[in-house]
């Protein structure tokens, strides 16, 4: 219950509010859980499973995305949104939509700052050096997503369809987070060989665009507003 507890006050279980009208809430088990939806008494040996994300855990790659943003911001979590402003056709107004914190995990700072010590180490001596960096310093963690129950001599023996799906979360830069980029290849295995070298891409990608612009409204020629908000030329 306890796990169950720490999970939900990350953002697990529940949607995260973007504008998606089919986001699933996902599973957070626990006793009280199993207990009510499959009428069966919780086990020990899965409070170990729970605690790494597998057994009855199911989570959705933007849940994922808001737990490590929250971890880089040191518990501050915000609402993601898909876009960054919305334009009134009819009157060419723009309007940005505001980035509000909702509030503040009660986490320990220090229970934080080791978390994300963990995730640098990841990337520097663990499963995720496919993800380190020369331009960028990155934190991460992978993981992997088991499909099905299988009894299999090796991973050439298992069809495709029921291989494992392979995860890698991450944030950068390490000491000062701007982004936080969250990798699912679906049934490619670990997430330290086909997720992380993604996620590393993406980042170096967006750390090396320009700067973000002030969103600004220019009218065109036949009168409408334009946004002018650019981050590269070709964007």
């Amino acid at each position: 219950e306890t796990i169950a507890r720490y999970m939900r006050l990350f953002g697990l279980g529940r949607r995260t509010g973007v504008e998606l009208p089919s986001e699933r809430v996902g599973i957070v088990p626990s006793p009280s859980w199993k207990e009510k939806a499959r009428g069966q008494v919780w086990f020990p040996g899965e409070t170990i499973s729970a605690s790494i994300g597998q057994g009855y855990t199911t989570v959705t790659p933007i849940q994922m995305a808001l737990v490590t943003a929250t971890v880089s911001n040191n518990g501050v979590f915000f609402r993601p949104h898909l876009v960054r402003a919305v334009m009134d056709r009819s009157t060419g107004r723009l309007q940005e939509l505001p980035v509000v914190a909702q509030g503040r995990l009660k986490v320990k700072k220090k229970t934080l700052n080791l978390v994300k010590q963990a995730m640098e180490e990841v990337v520097t001596e663990g499963t995720a050096k496919r993800a380190n960096s020369a331009v960028v310093k990155i934190a991460g963690k992978t993981g992997t997503a088991q499909t099905a129950s299988l009894r299999f001599g090796s991973d050439d023996d298992v069809p495709k369809k029921l291989r494992d799906h392979a995860w890698f979360v991450s944030y950068a830069p390490a000491e000062d987070p701007q982004i936080a980029v969250v990798v699912l290849v679906e049934h490619m295995g670990h997430g330290g060989t086909a997720a992380a070298p993604l996620a590393k891409q993406m980042i170096e990608g967006y750390v090396q665009l320009p700067p973000i612009a002030p969103v600004v409204r220019m009218a065109s020629s036949e009168g409408r507003a334009a946004d002018e908000s650019r981050r590269g030329d070709d964007l």
